[in-house]
């Protein structure tokens, strides 16, 4: 899904989210990578940005994971549900891209709990035939 997917208010969101990463850079980068998962309440996000060559990873303004929740929530649509994971991309020129992930589970980094996607889908509920087998197989249906 790009940036121009989802509602006005998920893109003013999105366009939220990029100006305050941005605001918090030194001048001169070339590329910036948000990511964020978050399922049942539980996040992990990261923040790379690239300058020079040289990729540093500055921690995500508290604010950027409180937008990701607004966003989450602004995104959800009763049959399709809400995205697991999204990546904003953005480039020197100040253009933003974002790929919001339904269907797959995110690259934690680490495990986790059992039976989180199924709290996931009493949160945010989908028709079955867009659940994926995984999630199906996590949530115990």
């Amino acid at each position: 899904m790009s940036f121009l997917d989802g509602s006005i208010a998920a893109q003013e969101i999105v366009s939220r989210i990029v100006a305050l990463v941005v605001a918090g850079q030194e001048p001169g980068w070339d590329r910036i990578e948000i990511w964020n998962a978050e399922a049942a309440g539980f996040g992990s996000a990261s923040v790379d940005v690239v300058a020079g060559g040289e990729t540093t990873w500055p921690d995500p303004p508290e604010e950027v994971i409180d937008l990701f929740e607004e966003l989450k929530e602004a995104m959800y649509r009763p049959d399709t549900g809400t995205w697991l994971s999204v990546r904003i991309s953005i480039s020197a020129d100040g253009s933003a891209d974002a790929d919001y992930n339904y269907d797959e589970p995110p690259a934690w980094g680490m495990e986790v709990e059992p039976g989180l996607y199924g709290e996931e889908l009493e949160r945010f509920p989908r028709s079955p035939e867009n659940i994926p087998d995984w999630m199906k197989a996590d949530a115990g249906l």
